[in-house]
């Protein structure tokens, strides 16, 4: 048996007043029936997402025993390299390398020697400078005394 539905009935709403409740406008309507229907799919789903978990199959791992090794890792990369710190190298003559005392990338020292330069330029040079002296200073003693030039 339907119960009645005292809404509808002219005297429905003043049974409803009397009861505290007040007619559903249009949006209340809406929204009221909105969330039902929210609620049922909602249930809906949660009742279909449970029923297909027992069919699904279990999850399988796979396990190793403990053992002592090396990690070998290898990673390729491609890019442009730069020094954390770097420093300008200058000399103060010229000449023909005969060693170099460091690497690339090798760390060095305030005062280590980097490069060696061949000293015969440089010896033939001193010996041609101190011939100029000795023959400057023979000329200066074969003047006569107070000539001056």
């Amino acid at each position: 048996m339907n119960a009645p539905n005292f809404a509808s009935l002219p005297e429905g709403d003043a049974l409803l007043s009397q009861l505290g409740q007040r007619r559903p406008t249009g949006a209340r309507r809406w929204l009221r029936t909105g969330l039902v229907g929210l609620a049922v799919a909602l249930g809906i789903g949660a009742l279909i997402a449970l029923t297909r978990q027992g069919n699904a199959a279990p999850v399988r791992y796979l396990t190793q025993p403990i053992s002592r090794g090396y990690l070998v890792t290898t990673v390729t990369a491609s890019g442009t390299l730069r020094a954390k710190d770097s420093a300008s190298v200058g000399v103060e003559v010229s000449g023909r390398v005969i060693a170099v005392n460091a690497d690339f990338n090798e760390p060095v020292s305030k005062g280590q020697v980097l490069v060696e330069l061949d000293p015969a330029p440089l010896k033939a040079q001193l010996l041609q400078r101190r011939a100029q002296l000795a023959s400057a200073k023979a000329d200066l003693a074969n003047r006569p005394k107070g000539h001056r030039r």
